[in-house]
């Protein structure tokens, strides 16, 4: 299946929620084998407060926005939703695959344990792309 498989493009949303329980299954996986304990893994009913899913051991709580791409995409950079600088330990996992959706990079992007996301007004700020009812795009 060759990068330009449509579904990477039409059904994004889709190749994404695969990615994201892949990681997570293979995430329980290693701290099982592994003996290092258990792993909450909590999901927002609603996806507005700039993460995916929350990770939390040992009283650490983890806010984590997943990005995914593929290996051969030009993306060399994506979007992260600012409210997430709002939760302690914010971060983000940028997740690269290939054309069989098996891992090749992982990519993070946060500070140490308790601490809120580096400042991100260094950093261009994303447009929002969806038009309002009329048909408007904000600025």
């Amino acid at each position: 299946m060759p990068v330009t498989d449509e579904r990477h493009f039409n059904s994004s949303v889709h190749r994404e929620k695969l990615v994201e329980h892949l990681f997570l299954g293979e995430l329980l996986r290693h701290f099982w084998v592994t003996g290092a304990g258990n792993i909450d893994v909590l999901k927002p009913e609603v996806d507005r407060a700039g993460y995916d899913v929350v990770l939390e051991k040992d009283h650490i709580a983890r806010h984590v926005q997943l990005k995914t791409s593929i290996k051969k995409s030009r993306d060399t950079s994506v979007s992260i939703n600012t409210e997430l600088a709002s939760h302690p330990s914010g971060c983000v996992i940028w997740i690269v695959v290939n054309d069989k959706l098996e891992f090749q990079q992982f990519l993070w992007f946060g500070a140490a344990p308790g601490l809120s996301l580096p400042d991100l007004s260094k950093f261009k700020q994303a447009k929002h792309t969806r038009a309002n009812a009329k048909g408007v795009k904000s600025a």
